[in-house]
């Protein structure tokens, strides 16, 4: 008996063995890589058909999936779109006809977007496009053809809202790609503002309760929509 207690007594005496808990790793959110003609069109686009209850990537009204999921992608990093899919208040102000609200509201999603761009140590004004890549390579783990798109969307729209960025990278004449040629033939000219106005006015809103032939006509008459908002934001070239 003393002998089975002594041989207890020895176990629990002996230290108990340490469990590895591995924590965990979490992947950084992924940037906005989307092209800065295409969100500024998007822009355009909510302005004629409106503001929907739900923002889903599968419905955005752009042609290919990777362009909705681009789109998609810089919503979210920016703060304009929760995780249901709403909109959200700062999106509301980056569609305000007011241009103070609207430059706020994209100042704001970059900030949300590149939080580690706008720490005190980073100094816009002086950090060179060769630093600016790498900072973002760094902190969201991206590279490659991805990197280079995501560096051309944070200049091209902090530009775009008077960010004091490097005098050389603000005399850069820095452009996107071309988009790629259709074989669709193109119209003499795009309809002005007011007139794709007029054309959707009488547009109905999606219904999900429609079959499956008249949601494909919807997309593709919204789509026909993008692509002259786009038009009219390049000046018609």
């Amino acid at each position: 008996m003393l002998g089975r207690l002594g041989y207890v007594t020895g176990l629990m005496s002996k230290p108990l063995p340490q469990r590895s808990y591995r924590r965990k790793r979490v992947r950084p959110r992924k940037p906005p890589y989307v092209s800065h003609r295409l969100f500024t069109a998007y822009r355009g686009m909510m302005d004629l058909l409106g503001l929907p209850e739900f923002i889903r990537r599968e419905e955005l009204p752009v042609q290919t999936y990777g362009k909705k999921a681009s789109l998609h992608t810089a919503l979210q990093a920016m703060g304009y779109i929760d995780v249901e899919d709403r909109p959200t208040d700062l999106m509301r102000s980056w569609l305000s006809p007011q241009p103070n609200h609207t430059d706020s509201a994209i100042l704001t999603g970059l900030q949300n977007a590149y939080p580690y761009l706008f720490e005190d140590d980073v100094d816009l004004a002086k950090i060179t496009q060769e630093e600016l890549s790498e900072k973002i390579s760094q902190e969201s783990e991206v590279f490659g053809s991805t990197l280079a798109k995501t560096v051309a969307f944070f200049i091209l729209t902090a530009k775009s809202v008077g960010l004091p960025l490097r005098h050389d990278i603000l005399k850069r004449n820095y452009t996107e790609a071309p988009m790629k040629p259709t074989n669709e033939p193109k119209p003499a000219s795009a309809p002005s503002d007011d007139i794709l106005r007029q054309l959707i006015a009488g547009f109905p809103k999606f219904d999900p309760s429609w079959d499956a032939e008249r949601q494909k006509q919807w997309f593709e008459t919204v789509q026909g929509f993008q692509r002259l908002a786009l038009r009219n934001e390049n000046g018609d070239q």
